[in-house]
């Protein structure tokens, strides 16, 4: 049992070894008063907690930038969004058989990948439905996007290249 949890890291009730009669051993407690609780024993896990507790997730630092400029950071949102939807369809990717080429070129003269259009799909939809952009232009497609609906168009253009080095894709690069 030692070998895996060192003694002096026991800290549980549940973690206790048992005692001869197989009952779990009861945990030390001083009732004196004025004495103060010893200090608790780092572990190797300590650096680790310690960055965890200072990190910052993406939403909030988007939160603290954007100065209460409410359209800038759903734009920046809605970006994050697409990178997530992204990642999760290239992870899957391959499972799904949407490795390879799609037949066609795009506005580049690129050959365009079934991920391509896939990602170009996925960053048009979370641009649109964002609420703030009036004009995208993406490399996938000839023609920019305008949001023609008054209730979804905002004061953004946003130019994007959907899956940016594509080509590696294949490789699992």
């Amino acid at each position: 049992y030692d070998e895996w949890v060192g003694g002096d890291r026991l800290r549980s009730k549940a973690l206790q070894p048992a005692d001869a009669a197989g009952k779990p051993a009861k945990a030390a407690v001083s009732k004196k008063k004025g004495e103060k609780k010893p200090e608790r024993t780092p572990t190797e896990f300590d650096p680790y907690l310690q960055n965890r507790v200072n990190a910052q997730t993406l939403t909030q630092y988007i939160i603290e930038s954007s100065k209460g400029d409410k359209q800038m950071a759903m734009l920046m949102n809605a970006i994050q969004h697409a990178c997530k939807v992204v990642s999760n369809s290239i992870e899957k990717a391959g499972p799904a058989g949407l490795y390879g080429l799609a037949g066609n070129a795009n506005a580049t003269g690129d050959d365009v990948k079934k991920l391509d259009i896939i990602a170009d799909d996925i960053w048009v939809e979370c641009l649109k439905r964002s609420g703030v952009c009036g004009l995208l232009v993406s490399e996938e497609q000839e023609t920019a996007i305008v949001i023609e609906d008054e209730a979804l168009r905002g004061p953004f253009c946003v130019a994007f290249d959907p899956l940016d080095g594509s080509s590696n894709i294949d490789c699992n690069v």
